[in-house]
This record gives structure tokens, C-alpha cells and sequence, in this order.
């Protein structure tokens, strides 16, 4: 159960780590669409783990999860800064949304022990999907569609190496602490992270619209809040 537990995580999580919902959100499928979208995927996800008879199938199921996650968390974002056009009402909307954010990641491991203790670890996936049905609903009838107009095509090249960087560096962070972080595992997936993020700047450095805007971190203002 410790290994499932093991390949849940690092399946849910590596699936997380993609940008490619930002870019989408906001260009051809529109901010509530493509948000709907991650919730309905995460429902269906959710159900799946929860019916899941062997570990690889549980595993699929979380990493679908994942992607459903990283659907609900770029578009989110965007629906705020686009639904508050004042910065001071922004940045409150912001504020909420990360205290609720910080809130959810201390209390849902205590709800999910209660309840895999109380109605088994099934239910711990079942109970996400009547929440995800309110969710829809309130999205539906409370937020409008949006998108970037004046938005260029997608940066499939960009997208896929970042990626791929971020695929390589999360799984490194995974494994660091079981294996050292001096050893192969590690070393040969931070090397190879460095390795997809090198080609990343390359590659975005040429164009007139990149994916991630670089001369952003030549900006201090933007360096000095982290």
C-alpha cells in the first residue's frame, strides 16, 4: 500500500507540472471553457481512481488527475485577473484564492484520512466528484468566457520542452530524498532537466512571441517580490 501510495503521488504530481492550460486558456478555447474542461476531467479522473482494480490502472488514473489539476489551476488564475479589472479588488480576489489555496492543502490529507478510515480509501476519490458537479455549476452560471483575442498561435516547441525540463526536474525532486541527491537517478535527471531548459531559452530567445517572455526576469521589480 506504502509503494501505491508512492505511484500515486509521483504520478499526480509529474502530470502537474505542464503550462501547456495557460497557454490554452487564454487563446483558441477560452478561459471558462477550458476550465470546465479540467474540472470534468478531474471528476472523470477522480471516478476512476476510485474504481481502479490494480495499481497501474490507479496510477493512469491519478496522472489523468494530475492534467485535470493543471487544467483548473492555469485558467483559475486567469479568470481572476480578467473578472477584477481593479488591481486593488485583483489582488484581494488573489489574496483569497491563495489563502483558500493554503487552507485546502493543510485540511484535505486530514479529511482524506477520515474518510479512507471511516468509508474506505475509495471514497476518498468518490467525494470529489459531487464537488466537482457544484463547481461546474457555480462556474457556469457565475463566470463568463474569455479569451486573448489578439493571442498568436501556440508555441508548440516551447511548450514541449518546457515540459520537458519540468518533467525531468520534478521527478529528480521525487526521488532525491529515497535515493541522495548525489546519486545517478538524480544527477542523470537534473542534468537532463538543465539539458531541456538550455534548448527551451534557446529556442524562445529567437522569437517574436514566445511562450514565456524572458526579458521578465531582466526586470527587478518582478525579481524583487521572490
Amino acid at each position: 500500500m506504502l509503494l501505491c501510495r508512492h505511484g500515486m503521488g509521483r504520478a499526480y504530481v509529474l502530470s502537474f507540472s505542464h503550462p501547456f492550460a495557460g497557454r490554452v486558456a487564454g487563446r483558441q478555447f477560452g478561459r471558462r471553457r477550458l476550465f470546465l474542461g479540467g474540472i470534468l476531467l478531474f471528476a472523470l479522473a477522480s471516478l476512476a481512481c476510485g474504481m481502479a482494480t490494480s495499481v497501474l490502472a490507479l496510477n493512469i488514473a491519478r496522472a489523468v488527475q494530475g492534467i485535470g489539476s493543471a487544467f483548473l489551476l492555469a485558467p483559475a488564475l486567469a479568470i481572476i485577473a480578467h473578472s477584477f479589472r481593479d488591481s486593488q479588488a485583483r489582488n484581494r480576489a488573489w489574496a483569497i484564492w491563495g489563502g483558500v489555496m493554503g487552507l485546502t492543502m493543510v485540511l484535505a490529507p486530514l479529511a482524506g484520512g477520515m474518510i479512507s478510515t471511516l468509508l474506505g480509501w475509495r471514497w476518498t476519490f468518490f467525494v470529489n466528484i459531487p464537488i466537482c458537479a457544484l463547481l461546474m455549476l457555480a462556474v457556469t452560471r457565475h463566470i463568463e468566457e474569455s479569451r486573448h483575442e489578439h493571442a498568436g498561435k501556440l508555441d508548440l516547441p516551447g511548450i514541449a520542452l518546457f515540459i520537458a525540463g519540468m518533467f525531468c526536474l520534478t521527478w529528480a525532486l521525487i526521488l532525491a530524498p529515497q535515493h541522495g541527491w548525489l546519486s545517478r537517478e538524480v544527477v542523470g535527471r537534473l542534468c537532463l532537466g538543465a539539458l531541456w531548459f538550455g534548448l527551451f531559452i534557446r529556442v524562445e530567445s529567437g522569437k517574436s512571441r514566445p511562450m514565456l517572455n524572458l526579458q521578465l526576469f531582466r526586470s527587478f521589480p518582478l525579481l524583487a517580490q521572490y
